[in-house]
């Protein structure tokens, strides 16, 4: 039976279980992928701590990116085929699906092909920060060409975002279980406006999400986007990559390979 990672109970990168389970069956929209690559993700770092948005029902799943082969189709499914060379859009919730495994499932909707020559291990690296960078500068605070932009923490993931009078203020992730202060006499004086998102939610509209997958696949096949991996881990080391992540020393993707 193939292996899933799931989470039994919450804590330190030891709580990843490797669990043998059956072969999942797709059903309606729903995609097999014979996984190739896992990238990894904070978010799947902080559900495991129990310090998500969201609390896992136990034992919970996790992995919100992967690239693989597709191995089989559930009803209905269009516009793809056994054999497939895909990845997944952040597009989907732990509590539906979870990409940590040797064969998963994943909503039709949310899989793209990969382009021509493109890696398992670039293709698992590619759609979460590309697709949360479109989400964030271009859809939610309408960056243009000509504009400017400050990313702090710009080496892992993208926090604030204060450019200047009339600037917008991006917030997204939310590492810190502090509150976070509202400099109000600044927001006032600059006239900036803050904008919160989070790229699930975004992608689960269908027009968002077509609008990312054209924008970032665009990018990826001309090699204008080749995304930086910082290291990769092997499918029995997810706890190790996990611990590199929480270090916070790494500059690009983590990616397992499995």
């Amino acid at each position: 039976m193939p292996l899933s990672i799931r989470l039994h109970g919450l804590g330190g990168p030891e709580v990843l279980a490797y669990d043998e389970v059956p072969a999942p069956v797709p059903g309606p929209g729903e995609v097999r992928l014979a996984v190739r690559a896992i990238g990894v993700n904070r978010a799947e770092v902080m559900y495991r701590q129990g310090s998500y948005f969201s609390r896992p029902p136990l034992p919970a799943q996790l992995g919100y990116e992967a690239s693989g082969e597709i191995d089989a189709l559930g009803p209905g499914v269009e516009g793809f085929a056994v054999g497939d060379h895909v990845s997944v859009v952040p597009a989907l919730g732990f509590s539906e699906y979870g990409l940590y495994g040797q064969q998963v499932l994943a909503p039709a909707r949310a899989v793209v092909r990969n382009p021509e020559g493109q890696s398992w291990e670039q293709a698992a690296a590619s759609w979460m920060q590309y697709a949360t960078a479109w989400s964030g500068l271009i859809d939610a605070a309408g960056l243009a060409e000509g504009d400017a932009v400050l990313l702090p923490a710009a080496s892992s993931s993208i926090g604030l975002a204060a450019t200047a009078v009339g600037g917008i203020i991006v917030a997204y992730g939310a590492l810190s279980q502090e509150t976070t202060p509202l400099p109000m006499l600044a927001l006032l004086g600059r006239g900036q406006t803050i904008r919160g998102f989070g790229l699930t939610g975004a992608m689960r509209r269908d027009d968002k999400l077509a609008a990312a997958k054209a924008f970032v696949g665009r990018g990826l096949s001309s090699g204008a986007l080749t995304p930086k991996i910082a290291r990769i881990f092997p499918f029995g080391q997810m706890a190790e990559a996990h611990r590199y992540m929480e270090a916070n020393t790494h500059i690009g993707k983590i990616v397992v390979t499995v």
